[in-house]
């Protein structure tokens, strides 16, 4: 059987607290709080990194710009796998924070908004950039002119909310579309006239 030697923590127990309270926390706290030199030396190391990137910013920064777009495709990729592993845990804490915290919501709201904003200011370069008018009665207004697919794909989601429409945004890719207003495309779509 080996011998077991007395517990140094008992011991440790008996000095501190023969000491006073104010030499007792000092005794207590580890050696790199209690040297000042450790605190200079840190404050000084901070000091020649802060000098360092101001005196070499625009190399760091361009390094940085470089780094974010090489990996941008691997760190998009890799915010959408988590999303869709957490999906439901985003979606309830999104949903809760909405319901019960009034500047979230406001936030919100403001994001909708110039999303909206944006989307018609574009909308309305989109109208100009295909022709401005409808192509079969000449109407220019452009709160009822809508695009028609002359490959025939119609989408679900209105024009302006489409994946098709932010593209068009997004790289300006060249669509395949006609302006119309709203009473021709419909009469298009049943049959009741003809594009010239």
């Amino acid at each position: 059987m080996e011998t077991v030697e007395p517990k140094k923590l008992e011991a440790e127990k008996v000095v501190s607290s023969s000491l006073e309270p104010k030499e007792r926390i000092e005794a207590e706290k580890p050696e790199a709080l209690n040297s000042s030199s450790e605190v200079s030396k840190k404050e000084s190391r901070r000091q020649s990194n802060r000098n360092y990137y101001l005196k070499n910013r625009e190399k760091i920064v361009a390094k940085s710009r470089e780094r974010h777009w090489k990996n941008r495709d691997r760190e998009i990729a890799r915010s959408r796998r988590y999303y869709q592993k957490n999906r439901e845990r985003i979606r309830a804490e999104s949903r809760e924070r909405y319901h019960f915290d009034p500047i979230y919501r406001e936030k919100q709201r403001v994001r909708l908004e110039r999303w909206l904003e944006k989307r018609k200011e574009a909308y309305e370069r989109f109208v100009k950039e295909y022709g401005g008018k409808c192509m079969v009665c000449g109407n220019d207004d452009i709160k009822v002119i809508i695009p028609h697919h002359l490959d025939g794909k119609e989408e679900k989601v209105p024009f302006i909310q489409s994946k098709e429409f932010s593209r068009w945004i997004k790289y300006g890719i060249k669509l395949n579309v006609v302006l119309m207003d709203a009473n021709c495309h419909f009469k298009l779509h049943r049959g009741e006239a003809t594009l010239q």
